[in-house]
């Protein structure tokens, strides 16, 4: 086949960016535009700056490489007209491409935003720019999804079997040719097919724009006529998460013949989906029949045995699945044994996640699926077996259960099935039809202000050749503002938007229901900038045990840099994401960080106290999350470059975190200030050192407090520890002197030292600011400063990792040294002074703890099993 026959993924590469044949595959009006002369160009150009918002101004300063400015709107505008004639080109042309598609864009964005380094959030424009300059594919697999988004709803398989994503990516990417010979043998060969575009959208649809050739004729042009192979678009996507397939074709055959394609190259048996929704159950009788065992007639299905089921989750700590299974035997007893134990319940039917059963001396396996709506679908693998089988099983199955194999199933009854419908209408731009349960839910979304329905206007120029749109504009006259065409159109349709300041009115009323009826307060609502955006966090403390507690709202997807920034802070989060379906938000759950979707929180029967229950399971996780998070901090400032090469995306903040998530996992009492009392004056924060002594015949517990301060500098010249800096060590440590607290824990009742950590000091501030201190303190007070290069910290807490075993049967010795050398005379901290106390902890003859030597043990117990015979 030629190339000019393959699919666009594969003719074009990153060079292509400026070819007029890639932008024609793509419907924009290229030649017109390459025919513009400069003056229209710029005019062009400075058009989309006037209908831009400031907002959408600052983006285009951030993509184009401009230098930001505090200028009005007409001057920012004025100065950004002054870039190249090719770069104005490049935006006009991406305009052109936007027209129509802004929510698809909008769409495809959000599902790739967590792999750029920088998200934009007010231009689309500014969106699709960097997406080309990221990667030419990325238009690509937008315009695929938005001709499947606008292409309607077809006829959908499901399949039992799960499906590879790998695979199905493999028939448009590598077995292109095969498939459309295939079809085109299938038709007779009457039928020329062809692979035109395809991707692999969100890393779960693999989506497929495959063409018909319906004609071949000359056409005729104003220049010269063309050949002209019309086509028929087919639209094909392979959900490798709801093992579904679904094929948009308006003849039955080839819905057929590329069934049967999938069904061969896939390995899986696809089995049409009845489109009617099931809600003709009752709760408690599936609940019972899923739980116990018991039928819906409480009778005894003769030849059905289940031998496995799976369920999603538990009551268990941490929600983790469970699977019961017997070979030659029915689980029911086990599963409802479990239930009993409150070892086992469902919140709706989408927590069975699969079950195994035999009758009719087959084996089959059933799988659920949860469909975006929230409906629930559960398949079975009818291959190999004949019509009248397959239908006796199907009624085997609903007179076990109540509810229906291949047919979609309501979960509305369910609160979690509410929670579903909530999540998906807040994934909806614009509103469609919905059945009754679904337009219940969006009365009630809609009476609480959640979403928002409103009529939208599009005034459109009806000449052909022009392109001019443009959204709730008065249609004033009717003469086209870009080509003077005196007939305008206007469209209208229905609108959604979430109103995310109700939601958070909503959000902040159940936080503080929820501290009202605990130790929890809301201390206040701060902003944090995280590359470029800003978010708004509440925060919490518990009043009895000090410990924080944060709650971030947030539309759309997250970038990855971001989560390991909340989680570097060690701060439990609770992130609440609003339209985003709760299938797609379990891969932010990690460490300290609980995603929970807004559907979910907006149908509990008492929904502020799921704040409680997130930040118990949040803590069941600590004792790992600290661990890789200081790995993670170590790792980062262990490959910091020189100082003045740091550059802005490492910050002052983001090194105090990482300094303080290696000062905790080595010094377990230790908290941060910094962060959380920005603005005060109070070192970064403090940590304990605590070690028993023998005294005489008793043994002497001994405690010392320490504060810190990091500094991060990036220059050459090192961190200046000036006269204002020694003024404000003076005052943490008399301030903390006087703090009963310390006072009272502190051995020598005061601070021991007040230490600095930075990257680059100046040397010569070592002996000014020891001299600061002994002459500014009180003779009462003995603090010193003690300065630990970047380099010693890394040392030490790589020595710890590595032996922390042993450190652990040594903690006297280890803590004993450590105080030693953070109350050092020397005032500076050396890498030979932690390799001396890590020497001394590992010296068994000084352990506080022995292990027990297992294989000597492993090899006495073989020993006396030998001599036994």
């Amino acid at each position: 086949m030629s190339k000019k026959l393959e699919s666009i993924n594969k003719i074009f590469d990153e060079s292509d960016k400026k070819s007029t044949l890639f932008w024609r595959y793509l419907g924009v009006s290229i030649d017109k535009i390459n025919d513009y002369s400069d003056f229209l160009l710029g005019k062009k150009f400075k058009d989309i700056l006037k209908n831009s918002s400031i907002k959408s101004l600052i983006e285009f300063e951030s993509i184009l490489s401009h230098e930001k400015n505090e200028l009005n709107k007409e001057d920012k505008i004025n100065e950004l007209c002054k870039i190249s004639e090719e770069t104005k080109r490049e935006i006009v042309i991406l305009k052109d491409f936007l027209s129509r598609k802004k929510k698809s864009v909008i769409s495809y964005y959000n599902s790739v935003a967590s792999e750029l380094d920088t998200n934009f959030f007010h231009s689309q424009i500014v969106q699709l720019k960097q997406l080309l300059d990221d990667s030419i594919q990325h238009l690509i697999a937008l315009y695929t999804l938005h001709n499947w988004l606008n292409k309607g709803t077809g006829i959908v398989f499901s399949s039992d079997k799960s499906i590879s994503l790998k695979k199905a990516l493999s028939i448009p990417e590598k077995s292109a040719k095969h498939f459309e010979d295939e079809l085109h043998k299938k038709s007779s060969r009457d039928n020329n097919y062809r692979i035109f575009a395809y991707t692999s959208y969100d890393n779960i649809n693999v989506l497929i724009i495959l063409y018909r050739q319906v004609n071949d004729a000359s056409v005729p042009d104003f220049d010269e006529p063309f050949r002209n192979k019309e086509v028929a678009p087919i639209m094909i996507s392979i959900n490798s998460e709801e093992n579904t397939l679904e094929i948009r074709s308006k003849f039955k055959n080839e819905e057929r013949w590329i069934k049967e394609y999938m069904e061969e190259n896939l390995a899986n048996s696809f089995t049409k989906i009845k489109t009617e929704l099931f809600k003709d159950y009752d709760i408690d009788t599936v609940l019972r029949a899923f739980l116990e065992g018991e039928s819906p007639e409480n009778e005894d299905i003769q030849d059905f045995t289940v031998n496995k089921i799976s369920f999603r989750n538990s009551p268990l700590i941490n929600s983790p699945k469970l699977s019961f299974s017997l070979e030659n035997g029915d689980v029911f007893s086990s599963v409802k044994d479990a239930h009993n134990k409150d070892c086992l319940d469902l919140e709706s039917i989408k927590d069975i996640e699969s079950l195994t059963f035999t009758s009719r001396n087959v084996n089959r396996t059933v799988k659920s699926t949860v469909l975006e709506q929230g409906n629930i679908l559960f398949s079975m693998n009818d291959n190999g077996i004949s019509s009248d089988i397959k239908e006796q099983l199907e009624c085997k199955f609903f007179d076990k259960f109540g509810i229906p194999l291949n047919k979609l199933i309501s979960n509305t009854k369910f609160r979690a099935g509410k929670a579903d419908v909530t999540d998906y209408l807040m994934t909806l731009s614009v509103k469609e039809e919905l059945n009754d349960e679904e337009e219940k839910i969006f009365k009630k979304l809609n009476n609480d202000g959640i979403i928002d329905e409103y009529t939208e206007e599009n005034i459109f120029c009806r000449n052909p050749e022009c392109d001019y749109i443009s959204i709730n504009e008065e249609k004033s006259t009717e003469e086209c503002p870009e080509c003077g065409y005196n007939n305008l159109g206007s469209e209208t349709f229905r609108s959604l938007k979430i109103s995310i300041e109700n939601i958070s009115f909503y959000v902040k009323g159940l936080v503080n229901l929820f501290c009202d009826s605990t130790d929890w307060e809301v201390r206040n609502e701060s902003k944090k900038k995280f590359f470029s955006k800003e978010y708004k966090f509440i925060n919490l403390v518990n009043e009895k045990s000090g410990e924080s507690f944060q709650i971030l709202i947030h539309q759309g997807a997250i970038q990855n840099k971001f989560l390991e920034k909340i989680n570097r802070s060690l701060t439990p989060t609770a992130i609440i994401f609003v339209g985003v379906l709760e299938k797609h938000i379990s891969k932010y759950k990690n460490d300290c960080i609980f995603p929970v979707n807004f559907g979910k929180i907006y149908n509990l029967s008492k929904p502020e106290m799921v704040f409680e229950q997130i930040y118990e399971s949040i803590e069941h996780r600590s004792k790992s999350y600290l661990s890789s998070v200081a790995n993670k901090s170590y790792e980062i400032m262990d490959n910091l470059p020189v100082p003045e090469q740091i550059g802005d995306r490492y910050t002052f903040s983001d090194f105090e975190d990482d300094v303080f998530n290696v000062l905790k996992d080595i010094f377990p009492n230790a908290d941060k200030w910094g962060s959380s009392m920005t603005g005060k004056e109070v070192p970064e924060g403090i940590f304990t050192i605590t070690f028993t002594v023998e005294e005489g015949a008793e043994d002497s517990n001994k405690k010392y407090v320490f504060s810190y301060d990091c500094k991060l500098n990036k220059n050459t010249k090192g961190y200046n520890l000036a006269k204002g800096e020694q003024r404000k060590a003076i005052d943490y440590v008399e301030m903390l002197n006087q703090i009963k607290h310390i006072t009272k824990y502190s051995t020598k009742k005061q601070l021991s030292s007040h230490i600095f950590i930075c990257n680059n000091f100046d040397e010569n501030n070592f002996t000014t600011m020891a001299d600061h201190f002994y002459t500014k303190l009180p003779d009462k007070y003995d603090a010193r400063p003690i300065f630990v290069p970047l380099e010693v910290l890394l040392h030490l807490h790589s020595q710890y990792r590595k032996n922390y075993v042993k450190l652990n049967n040594s903690r006297n010795t280890f803590m004993e040294l450590m105080y030693e050398i953070l109350t050092t005379d020397e005032y500076v901290v050396k890498i030979k002074d932690v390799d001396f106390v890590i020497d001394q902890s590992l010296d068994n003859a000084l352990a506080d703890y022995h292990d027990l030597d297992t294989k000597k043990v492993k090899e006495s117990v073989l020993q006396k099993i030998k001599k036994r015979g």
